[in-house]
């Protein structure tokens, strides 16, 4: 996965957002933030700074924002038209409350569970990325981040 500049700071700025948040896996995080946002470019992260697009919840610590949004289903993409997604006051919000989630579903959805005992960034996203997202290549792209830019993915002091 090769990465322009102004993607690698991205990446960077979400692995210090993941870190500041208390991530169980930061390096991890920052990669699927990358997929979900498009690398900053989404909507969804431009709008509402949501990186892992978080639907609203029955009972919302946050606002909403609008908008639409595809699944993959049945083998194929598909436009679901507008849903309501968390609008977050800051990304780091977005980790935590995503941390938040992972710990209070992973009673009830085995690969969160799962998620949070991996031993290893890849394990976390094989694990995680089957029940959060419909995307079925969406660990591998995950992965791939991971290991073609381990540079951005440490904390700097700069």
């Amino acid at each position: 996965t090769m990465a322009s500049a102004v993607q690698l700071k991205f990446l960077h700025a979400m692995f210090e957002a993941a870190t500041e948040a208390g991530h169980v896996w930061p390096a991890a995080a920052a990669c699927e933030s990358c997929d979900e946002a498009a690398w900053g470019k989404s909507d969804l992260y431009l709008e509402g700074n949501n990186v892992f697009g978080s639907k609203t919840p029955a009972h919302p610590l946050y606002p909403s924002i609008t908008l639409p949004t595809r699944e993959f289903e049945h083998g194929k993409w598909i436009t679901l038209g507008h849903q309501d997604f968390v609008h977050y006051p800051d990304v780091a919000a977005s980790f935590r409350d995503r941390m938040a989630t992972l710990v209070r579903l992973a009673p009830s959805r085995p690969h969160y569970a799962a998620a949070l005992a991996a031993k290893s960034a890849e394990e976390f996203l094989m694990e995680v990325s089957q029940t959060w997202s419909t995307n079925p290549k969406r660990a591998a792209e995950c992965i791939s981040i991971l290991h073609a830019h381990p540079e951005c993915l440490v904390t700097r002091k700069d």
